[in-house]
């Protein structure tokens, strides 16, 4: 009896632990993070790169470099490709307390997107409005998601940022006016914030 609630108990607590991973949206990896730049790696190191701040985006870094911790992969999750100089990326990064250096937002890379010859390459986050998601190859790895336009990309970060309450509040209402826009990245983050539609 002892080993078959054992073992009911580790099987439970296993369906738990895969139930607890949710993507980390856009929406969110621009509000929680410290820092947002476009930016390319420059140096490799054992357990972190440096990155160079090409455009920065939110946030105030005293220098053109940032240290972060690379992505680990595991079950569930790898990085898009293996850390190369001269990738260019997308970086929504959060400050170690404890140290001079950051780390990429979400379970799954989410705060690393890549970007190459103007485009941004978006992963697709499993939701429901994720329809048709196509594999792009990009620095020898591959993103099954979304491309966008890099420009159309910062507008969206940028004025997401600036409206953030006023949008979460009408999009949480239904009144926003999205059919007017124009830019797919700032419609891409307004649908991963209606609720889920079965």
């Amino acid at each position: 009896m002892k080993k078959l609630l054992l073992l009911l108990a580790a099987t439970l607590s296993f369906f738990d632990a895969q139930a607890d991973y949710e993507p980390t949206l856009l929406s969110e990896l621009i509000e929680t993070s410290d820092l947002i730049f476009y930016g390319e790696i420059v140096a490799i190191q054992k357990s972190t790169v440096t990155a160079k701040s090409v455009q920065r985006i939110k946030g105030v870094n005293p220098n053109s470099e940032v240290a972060i911790d690379k992505f680990e992969n595991w079950t569930c999750a790898t990085r898009f490709a293996p850390y190369k100089v001269g990738q260019k990326a997308f970086f929504f990064l959060k400050k170690r307390k404890s140290a001079n250096h950051y780390f990429a937002l979400g379970a799954a890379n989410e705060g690393e997107i890549p970007a190459f010859n103007q485009k941004v390459y978006y992963q697709n986050q499993y939701l429901s409005i994720d329809k048709n998601p196509r594999l792009f190859k990009v620095y020898g790895g591959a993103v099954r998601g979304y491309v966008y336009d890099k420009n159309q990309f910062i507008e969206a970060l940028k004025y997401y940022m600036k409206y953030r309450v006023e949008n979460r509040a009408d999009i949480i209402h239904h009144q926003a006016r999205i059919d007017t826009i124009h830019n797919p990245v700032l419609l891409r983050i307004f649908a991963e914030l209606q609720p889920p539609r079965f």
